[in-house]
């Protein structure tokens, strides 16, 4: 596995645990390494013991960002909701759920994120996802607080929907509203329509 500079525990670990591997360097970023490529998920080929050995070595090497410790304890669920909606719901949306991007890229769904999985991610930034180095550690470990909530708190509200957004429930409130409306509307003019067409 190649490394560069500032390839170090907290980075390496994060691109392990997602089964993600950085673009080999090429002379036409547009065809392999540029934009234009969303780098996928693969199935992991070492042992959860040979990760851990590889971080261990890369962090060996020199500074870098750590393994965060995903303590949660003391988190506020609130201020990390507050801030989630602001730094990463836009890519993410609010529920976690994920949505495309440009450019042939998508933010994937945080369902079921670990703690630290989320804490590595604000840290080192992987793939198109921007570094957050606006918030402190305290504020890290509100927005992971949130996210674990996401996948823990249900619905209190109905049903879902897939956790896509205030479209889709927009959308399903108004074909819930409308076809009762047309049915009632259809069965009170009913009299009227066969009077009409009933000979004089």
């Amino acid at each position: 596995m190649a490394t560069r500079e500032g390839d170090r525990a907290g980075s390496v670990a994060d691109r392990r645990r997602r089964g993600r591997r950085r673009f080999r360097p090429c002379d036409r970023p547009d065809a392999c390494c540029g934009a234009g490529v969303q780098p996928s998920r693969n199935p992991h080929q070492l042992s959860a013991a040979d990760q851990a050995a590889v971080v261990a070595f890369v962090a060996s090497l020199g500074p870098g960002p750590a393994i965060p410790d995903a303590d949660l304890v003391g988190a506020q669920v609130a201020q990390g909701g507050l801030l989630f909606r602001e730094n990463c719901a836009a890519c993410h949306q609010a529920g976690g759920a994920g949505a495309v991007l440009s450019a042939g890229r998508s933010a994937p769904s945080l369902a079921q994120t670990p703690p630290t999985q989320i804490l590595e991610a604000m840290i080192v930034g992987p793939g198109a996802m921007p570094v957050f180095s606006g918030l402190d550690e305290s504020d890290r470990l509100d927005v992971a607080a949130y996210v674990r909530s996401l996948g823990t708190g249900g619905d209190p509200g109905g049903a879902s929907l897939g956790r896509v957004g205030p479209v889709a429930e927009g959308l399903a409130v108004w074909a819930a509203g409308l076809a009762p409306l047309v049915a009632a509307t259809w069965w009170v003019t009913r009299p009227k329509r066969a009077r009409r067409g009933s000979p004089s």
